[in-house]
């Protein structure tokens, strides 16, 4: 079960790369040739463009017709790329924000100050780090008291609260039991270390 979870990951990410290669191109010659200081108002004017009911999200169908508009036409596997890739909340649909963030990041052209996507990244990153036991919970911890620099205590709490639940699920998959099980045994754990 874990060998056909590990395919499919390693299956799901290679045609992710395929198509976040691909969207950039398009990105580029879309967008390329703007000088960086127009950059902004350029990609809000185009958003607002594809977002044709007018909701303040890109959909899916709105995406597909976006990049249609731009010279390809997507599959639903390259939207679902998109959508796992910069869908920052999860909702299945793009914002001006995460518009913005996804044609600035395939531009290879620093994002605002202020970029929340980025922010989150970031933080998905330590945590895909974290579960896949690259980093140790001291080191989340560290890295967390940067992340307060920039964000609220609750995003932060927040944050490690979804990574310790991550590499629980990522660990009782791995063991064949529940997460409730990992959950237990870290409990235990820590009451011996006190």
């Amino acid at each position: 079960r874990a060998q056909v979870l590990r395919e499919d990951i390693a299956s799901t990410l290679h045609l992710s790369h395929k198509t976040l290669r691909e969207t950039s191109k398009l990105l580029i010659q879309y967008f390329g040739r703007i000088p960086p200081h127009q950059l902004s108002e350029r990609i809000a004017y185009t958003f607002r463009a594809f977002d044709k009911d007018q909701s303040g999200y890109l959909e899916r169908l709105e995406l597909s017709s976006a990049f249609a508009e731009m010279g390809t036409r997507p599959k639903d596997e390259d939207i679902d790329g998109w959508l796992e890739e910069f869908d920052a909340d999860s909702d299945g649909r793009i914002s001006l924000p995460e518009f913005e963030h996804m044609v600035r990041v395939v531009l290879n052209v620093s994002c605002l100050p202020h970029c929340e996507q980025c922010k989150r990244g970031f933080v998905s990153q330590f945590v895909k780090d974290f579960v896949a036991g690259k980093i140790s919970e001291e080191d989340l911890a560290t890295e967390t008291e940067e992340l307060a620099k920039t964000m609220s205590e609750v995003e932060v709490r927040d944050a490690l609260q979804l990574a310790k639940q991550q590499r629980r699920i990522a660990i009782a998959t791995e063991r064949g039991v529940a997460p409730e099980v990992i959950e237990e045994e870290e409990r235990a754990a820590e009451e011996e270390r006190v």
